[in-house]
C-alpha cells in the first residue's frame, strides 16, 4: 500500500506543477509566453533558458530529424498521422502496463480508482506520459521514418535470419577449461578437484590460457550445432 501512495503521490505533485505553469500560458504566437504576478516573461527569455540549458541536446536531435525526413524524402518514405498516434498509444499504454505492475495492482481498473482518488484521471496521467517521455508529433514521426528507412534499404535473406536468431536465441554450450602444458600436470589438477579444490580458483592459478582463466576458466559460450 505504501508503494501506491508513493507512485500516486509522485502523479499527483507532477500534475498539480503542471495545472499552475499551464494557469501562465499564452498564445503561441505570442511574444509573451508567460505572466508571473503580473511580471511578463518574454519568449527571447525562454529561448535563451532552452539555448542554455538544452542547446546541445536540442541541436542534435534537430539534425537528426532533418537528416532523417532529407533521407525518407529521397526513398519516398512516408508515415500517416494513424501510424503517429498509434505508436503514441502504444507507449503509453506499455507504461501504464508497467506502472500498474510496479504498484502491484491487479489491473488498469484498480489503477485508475488510486488515481481518483488522488484528484487526478487517467487522461491526464497520459497526459504527463506524453510529456514526460517526449512523445511529441514530430519526434515519434522522425521514429517511425527512421524505422522505414531501414526496412527498405536493409534486406536480409531466411538464411542471415535464421542464423541471426540462432546467436541470439539458440542452444548454447557453457564449458570451462583449465588448459595445461603437460599430462602430468593435468593430472594433479584432476586430483585436487576430486579432493574437494574449488574450479574456478585451480583455473585462475594455475591454466595457462590466461584469457578463460580471469574468468575462473568459463570459455565463451557456442552453439550445439
Amino acid at each position: 500500500m505504501k508503494k501506491r501512495i508513493i507512485v500516486i503521490g509522485t502523479i499527483f505533485l507532477t500534475l498539480t506543477i503542471s495545472s499552475l505553469i499551464s494557469c501562465f500560458r499564452v498564445q503561441a504566437d505570442s511574444q509573451v509566453v508567460a505572466v508571473v504576478n503580473g511580471q511578463e516573461l518574454s519568449r527571447d527569455i525562454l529561448a535563451d533558458l532552452l539555448i542554455k540549458t538544452y542547446g546541445r541536446e536540442g541541436l542534435e536531435q534537430l539534425i537528426r530529424r532533418t537528416l532523417v525526413k532529407q533521407e525518407a524524402e529521397r526513398s519516398n518514405v512516408k508515415v500517416t498521422e494513424e501510424e503517429i498516434k498509434k505508436r503514441i498509444d502504444d507507449l503509453v499504454q506499455g507504461e501504464v502496463k508497467q506502472q500498474i505492475n510496479k504498484s502491484g495492482m491487479k489491473d488498469e481498473k484498480e489503477f485508475v480508482k488510486e488515481l481518483e482518488k488522488a484528484g487526478v484521471t487517467m487522461e491526464q496521467y497520459r497526459g504527463e506520459i506524453i510529456h514526460a517521455f517526449r512523445l511529441t508529433k514530430e519526434q515519434v514521426e522522425a521514429e517511425l521514418l527512421a524505422e522505414k528507412i531501414i526496412m527498405k534499404t536493409v534486406k536480409l535473406t531466411d538464411d542471415e535470419l535464421r542464423e541471426a536468431y540462432e546467436e541470439q536465441y539458440g542452444e548454447k554450450i557453457i564449458a570451462s577449461q583449465i588448459v595445461l602444458s603437460s599430462m602430468r600436470e593435468a593430472e594433479k589438477i584432476v586430483e585436487q578437484i576430486n579432493a574437494g579444490v574449488d574450479f574456478e580458483a585451480l583455473a585462475k592459478k594455475e591454466s595457462i590460457d590466461r584469457s578463460s582463466a580471469s574468468r575462473g576458466g568459463k570459455m565463451l559460450t557456442f552453439a550445439s550445432n
